[in-house]
């Protein structure tokens, strides 16, 4: 039995045994993948923010001849400005937008009770009355299962505030690994390359290129998507304002947020401005979709190409398929980062592909 016989053997036998524990068992696979990821997310936290600041502090570097120092200084002065001015800003006139919808949606709805349609609707529910019945009858019991679920909530809630916590204080180290990160990356970098030509020498060259890669993979997806969302909301928020379009602000901000997502994400952004505009003014909800109809096809055939281009070289199939996967497993993160890390595995597969064609 020769050596390649048996690596080959081996790799069969491992995959089989994962194959059958993630089919058989799914849930282990979950909380396995869950540890690793908690036990390393400052670490993921801060390779993201160097990924996201190291342009700015090129920017600084190259445009307006800054030092290295002053450079990073700037670059992270920006981030923080961006987010304090998000958090002061942006999401406290979002969440006034959001309680207006609501109360408006409420108005709406009970405005179906003084008309005869309403009272028609309401007529034809099955059983109507005898709910209304059983309601006068069981007051009590109902009142005290509500204080139980309230006592639930507020236990809920309490976890709830815990898990917050600790998830600003894993930002927290992760902003800080960034630094230290962003400020010692060279001699990181060089530091890996002994490693490996005192360890590996034979991959040394193939595993700098796959590092390389698949940063720059990431860097130029995710300052690309991000850039290209910032650019498709502001857009938003000026035709919202032409079109004088009620909670624009909190309009605009969906639509940034949801470009983020690839294809499902301009579908989504569009359903909740189109939808509160029909309720208070279907004209103008007509002139709405339009602008977004527009808006999305100025960011598919325009924006997004000459932002981005081709810079995962995947199909549009497989990044619709690797964005379902990924936010099913990781939720909004999952679909972030799922188009990068399926063009890696993408890259991983025909590098291995071309080495055994070779043979």
């Amino acid at each position: 039995m020769t050596k390649e016989t048996v690596k080959y053997s081996l790799f069969l036998t491992i995959f089989g045994v994962l194959f059958y524990r993630l089919t058989g068992y799914p849930e282990f696979f979950y909380r396995l993948i869950g540890s690793v990821v908690g036990i390393f997310k400052p670490f993921l936290i801060g390779a993201i923010l160097v990924a996201l600041t190291n342009p700015i502090v090129l920017w600084f570097e190259r445009r307006l001849k800054c030092s290295r120092g002053l450079s990073i200084f700037n670059a992270y002065l920006v981030m923080v400005g961006g987010v304090l001015c998000c958090v002061g800003l942006i999401i406290p006139s979002c969440l006034v937008g959001v309680s207006e919808c609501i109360m408006e949606i409420t108005k709406h709805i009970r405005s179906l009770d003084s008309n005869q349609f309403g009272y028609e609707v309401i007529e034809r529910i099955p059983y109507w009355n005898e709910i209304l019945a059983y309601i006068e009858e069981n007051i009590q019991s109902i009142s005290q299962s509500t204080f139980r679920i309230v006592n639930q909530l507020s236990t809920s809630l309490w976890s709830s505030l815990i898990g917050v916590l600790a998830e600003i204080l894993q930002w927290f180290l992760g902003f800080t690994i960034s630094i230290y990160l962003i400020i010692d990356q060279q001699k990181v970098f060089c530091s890996f390359q002994r490693f490996l030509a005192g360890y590996f020498p034979r991959q040394e060259e193939r595993v700098l290129y796959f590092t390389r890669f698949t940063y720059h993979t990431f860097q130029d997806y995710m300052v690309g998507r991000l850039l290209d969302s910032l650019i498709v909301g502001l857009l938003a928020l000026i035709g919202f304002s032409v079109l004088k379009v009620p909670y624009v602000l909190l309009f605009s901000f969906i639509v940034f947020i949801t470009n983020i997502i690839p294809y499902f994400g301009p579908i989504i952004g569009a359903i909740f401005p189109i939808g509160m505009t029909l309720m208070i003014d279907p004209i103008r909800a007509i002139w709405v979709a339009i602008f977004i109809f527009v808006l999305q096809q100025l960011d598919g055939n325009v924006i997004g190409p000459k932002i981005m281009g081709d810079s995962v070289g995947l199909s549009p199939l497989w990044i619709i398929s690797v964005v379902i996967l990924g936010g099913s497993l990781f939720g909004f993160i999952g679909v972030f980062l799922a188009v990068p890390i399926s063009a890696v595995m993408k890259e991983v597969y025909e590098l291995m592909l071309k080495k055994r064609l070779k043979r």
